[in-house]
C-alpha cells in the first residue's frame, strides 16, 4: 500500500516557495501594490494553512494575507473562513486579505440564500476563492 501524502503540508511548502508568483496570479492588484522584499511568513499560526504579514507601497502599515487550501467541496467553508479572519483579527488587529484555494473536483454547492446575504452585509467577512482542477 503506497504511503499517504499530506496535501496540507505539500500546499503550504508549494505555496510558501511560489508566495508572490501565487499572489501575481490570483491578486494582481494586490501583488502589485506589496513591498517586495517585506514577506513575513506567520508559521505558528497552526489552525490556518498559511498566514503571511505584507506591506503595502501606499500605506506604512501591514496587512496579513490568509491563504487556505481546500483540497475537497466543503459546504462549511465560508463559516470556517469566518472563524479563521475572527481569530487572526483578534489576534493581530491587521486589516486581512483571505483567500480560499479550492482545488476539489467541483465546487460545492451554493450556500443557503441567507448565509450569502450574511456575508454581503458583512464586506470585512469577504474572501476570494479561487477554484482549479
Amino acid at each position: 500500500m503506497p504511503a499517504s501524502i499530506d496535501h496540507d503540508a505539500l500546499f503550504k511548502r508549494l505555496l510558501t516557495a511560489f508566495f508572490r508568483d501565487f499572489l501575481a496570479l490570483v491578486a494582481p492588484d494586490l501583488a502589485q501594490a506589496l513591498v517586495p522584499d517585506h514577506l513575513i511568513f506567520l508559521d505558528k499560526e497552526s489552525f490556518t494553512d498559511l498566514v503571511v504579514q505584507v506591506r503595502l507601497r501606499a500605506h506604512p502599515a501591514t496587512l496579513l494575507i490568509h491563504l487556505e487550501h481546500q483540497a475537497q467541496a466543503d459546504t462549511a467553508l465560508d463559516r470556517r473562513m469566518f472563524r479563521y479572519f475572527a481569530r487572526l483579527y483578534d489576534r493581530y488587529n491587521q486589516p486581512i486579505y483571505p483567500i480560499a484555494l479550492c482545488s476539489s473536483r467541483r465546487p460545492p454547492p451554493p450556500p443557503p440564500t441567507g448565509a450569502t446575504c450574511a456575508r454581503r452585509s458583512a464586506p470585512s467577512s469577504r474572501f476570494s476563492t479561487r477554484w482549479y482542477n
